[in-house]
């Protein structure tokens, strides 16, 4: 069993409790409607829910604004998943009843794909049993894929599956990049070309684009050094044909206006 202090360790406060960074630039039409779908099975007691898609699509992102939620009667647990947590200090941990001050406990096990194998179907089932408690798991498609055969019970599970940013939302994300006191980017740079490379480079998803951005703008500045570079070298070689040219074409016009002189009467 997993000890005390090492849950309290993965166990972390409600971020409805906390000062949390505003995330409205990843919080789009599209991901809006995930959060109300969100907030629509918890509230209408559906025991588990799975919020999946791929690595850095948002899915930490969606479930803190779904902390960030003003619902007096929901209380929050975040755990962040590790191989060691087992269900036995779930059950220590989350109180079996709920007080007046809420109605409903909500499990947010984030990093889900790193549980032990069986712990999924075995917090499912502890949860089915417990009318006021609900269980969120955030899990790539690819552990979805691997979880489905060591826990079958997570069929059982609501699937909330976050999409892509579209390549204009990829724009506005970039424009709320560029506003960060460490970008790697400024807002004047992000001409239309841009966008579409970064967007096809990273098929919208938010991490790669953050992952991408170190590597796409130094290329950036390197492009136009070397056009600066080869525009000056074609500037200095211009100079130097140029000088040639008046060097050797001077004795000539020296020569051409000696001898006209001696021919005049």
């Amino acid at each position: 069993m997993v000890e005390s202090d090492i849950f309290n360790e993965l166990l972390k406060p409600s971020k409805s409790d906390i000062n949390y960074p505003d995330h409205h630039s990843l919080i789009t039409e599209g991901r809006a409607e995930k959060l109300e779908l969100l907030i629509h099975l918890i509230t209408h007691d559906s025991p588990s829910i799975v919020v999946c898609g791929p690595k850095g699509i948002g899915k930490s992102t969606l479930l803190n604004a779904l902390q960030g939620q003003q619902f007096p009667s929901l209380k929050y647990f975040f755990v962040t998943g590790s191989p060691e947590l087992d269900i036995e200090a779930l059950r220590q941990v989350l109180p079996k009843q709920t007080t007046p001050a809420f109605h409903k406990i909500v499990l947010i096990i984030d990093i889900a794909g790193v549980l032990a194998p069986g712990l999924i179907t075995q917090i499912i089932q502890y949860v089915t049993g417990e009318a006021k408690l609900c269980v969120i798991f955030a899990l790539t498609l690819d552990e979805l894929y691997i979880k489905n055969s060591t826990d079958p019970l997570i069929d059982e599970c609501h699937i909330i599956e976050i999409p892509p940013l579209t390549e204009k939302q990829c724009g506005e994300y970039l424009q709320y990049l560029a506003t960060k006191p460490s970008a790697y980017l400024s807002a004047n740079e992000l001409y239309d070309d841009a966008v579409l490379a970064i967007y096809r480079k990273t098929h919208g998803i938010p991490g790669n684009i953050i992952a991408a951005l170190p590597e796409l703008i130094p290329i950036k500045k390197h492009d136009r050094t070397l056009v600066i570079l080869i525009a000056a070298v074609i500037i200095l070689v211009g100079l130097t044909l140029g000088i040639q040219w008046l060097t050797q074409t001077k004795p000539f016009l020296s020569w051409h206006f000696t001898e006209q002189t001696q021919t005049t009467p």
